[in-house]
């Protein structure tokens, strides 16, 4: 049986394509990003842990498609949300933070 979200849309066909949204707009938020901004996002703890999970998952389907093709909901949410965070940032405080954690500027 599947369980239909609105519009006799299946659920899981809501997901893939939220999932979708999710990881081009975070491409997009990333990309479009002044450098010390972007610099900041990838300095961030929990994104470097992401990021190294995804590229073993990424290492272990051989390399097919991207990084962010393997990310879970859960973790396209949180980096959704980072990516928001740190490319909301005026420059001055993206450069603070890369330099408290010992980053190039």
């Amino acid at each position: 049986m599947i369980i239909s979200f609105s519009a006799n849309i299946p659920l899981y066909l809501y997901w893939v394509q939220r999932s979708m949204d999710l990881k081009q707009r975070i491409l997009r938020l990333v990309e479009e990003a002044p450098q010390l901004n972007k610099a900041a996002f990838y300095s961030d703890p929990v994104v470097m842990a992401l990021v190294e999970n995804l590229h073993e998952r990424w290492q272990r389907a051989g390399y097919e498609g991207e990084p962010i093709d393997y990310a879970t909901s859960e973790e396209l949410e949180r980096l959704y949300e980072l990516a928001e965070y740190y490319i909301s940032l005026p420059p001055w405080k993206a450069y603070r933070i890369l330099r408290e954690r010992g980053g190039q500027a």
